[in-house]
């Protein structure tokens, strides 16, 4: 048996995932994609679970031999179909939506009223950074708390990575969380009596949350 997990791909079409394709991240598949990749090599689907990870990801069971299907691996295929997931409609219209969320994400930055700061130097955040066209004039700094980034920049928006501290921004500052998948996590760390402001940019369209 063997076992894989991917981030689904209807998952990343219904929140506009956008910054979780870069160069060395091929994962994104639909059950259609993979189990017709798999079948080449003598690997058949059987099951399947649902994970949260990425933002929502598939762990699909396979075998060398046919073995019967269970019901939530059928019940997830027939879904898919009454999706049209894997249809060239869908994922051209998921193209427009990418770009249509860009242009709302940059005009939310530029019409922020004081400076802006960011949480999450991580791979996915360069994508959307770049995407988006938010670079150092935009963003004073980016926190992180991997201490292997500190005093490094981010490719190709030039924003400088610093350790993270909960007392390190003024009163009333804008953060945009770029690790968003894990807002919560990340929200809860700072000071409430701070009042900042948290840009969320995805799932779906960018929100802005005070006193979260």
């Amino acid at each position: 048996m063997v076992a894989i997990e991917f981030h689904y791909l209807y998952e990343i079409i219904k929140g506009l995932q956008y910054d979780s394709i870069y160069h060395e991240h091929i994962y994104y598949f639909s059950l259609k994609s993979i189990t017709n990749l798999f079948k080449k090599y003598g690997l058949f689907a059987f099951d399947c679970d649902r994970s949260p990870i990425s933002g929502g990801s598939v762990v699909l069971y396979f075998s060398s031999k046919v073995k019967t299907k269970t019901s939530k691996l059928k019940k997830l295929e027939n879904f898919e179909k009454n999706k049209k997931l894997n249809s060239f409609k869908t994922l051209n219209l998921f193209g427009k939506k990418c770009l249509n969320h860009r242009e709302n994400l940059t005009k939310l930055v530029n019409n922020l009223k004081g400076n802006l700061y960011g949480y999450g130097a991580s791979a996915r955040s360069s994508t959307l950074l770049n995407f988006a066209n938010i670079n150092y004039k935009n963003v004073k700094f980016i926190m992180d708390k991997n201490n292997l980034k500190n005093n490094l920049y981010t490719p190709g928006t030039k924003i400088k990575i610093t350790k993270f501290s909960k007392n390190k921004l003024p009163k009333n500052s804008n953060i945009i969380i770029l690790a968003w998948n894990f807002k919560k996590e990340i929200i809860n760390q700072f000071d409430k009596k701070m009042n900042y402001r948290f840009i969320i940019p995805l799932p779906n369209k960018a929100k802005i949350y005070e006193n979260y």
